[in-house]
């Protein structure tokens, strides 16, 4: 008898303090930011787990680029920076389009590069340019 009552006063006991527990408010509090967020690559993915945005350098040297993912994987924008070994530095936007040519069934990419180089320009190779790719695989390039 006296083991059953020892253990109704535990089992009481028990739950008094689960109670307690429970019903014990704690503010809700802000978290603290943190002041840096240090990586060497950062992917945003979809709910697939596809990746759709990345950030990183490309190498040890290489540039700093952003892309931007359509859902099958293909490059849509890319956006760089990047210092060239002869002292330059050359930024960067790309905007693409891929699909399939319904003539030939190949994969054509369209797509739009505006370049911006500080240092290093020439006349084979201007500082600043605009090159534009049409379906039919022609270029054309403008420059200042």
């Amino acid at each position: 008898m006296k083991a059953q009552r020892l253990a109704i006063v535990l089992t009481i006991t028990n739950l008094a303090l689960l109670l307690f527990t429970v019903m014990q408010t704690r503010p809700t509090t802000a978290q603290t930011v943190a002041p840096i967020l240090r990586a060497h690559t950062l992917e945003l993915v979809d709910e697939r787990n596809v990746v759709r945005a990345r950030l990183g350098v490309k190498g040890s040297n290489g540039p700093m680029e952003l892309d931007l993912f359509h859902k099958d994987g293909i490059v849509h924008v890319k956006l760089g920076a990047a210092n060239k070994d002869s002292g330059g530095a050359t930024g960067y936007l790309v905007v693409a389009d891929g699909g399939t040519d319904p003539a030939s069934g190949s994969i054509v990419q369209t797509y739009i590069q505006v370049m911006a180089r500080y240092g290093i320009g020439t006349v084979e190779r201007p500082t600043t340019r605009v090159l534009l790719k049409g379906a039919d695989g022609r270029e054309r390039v403008i420059t200042p």
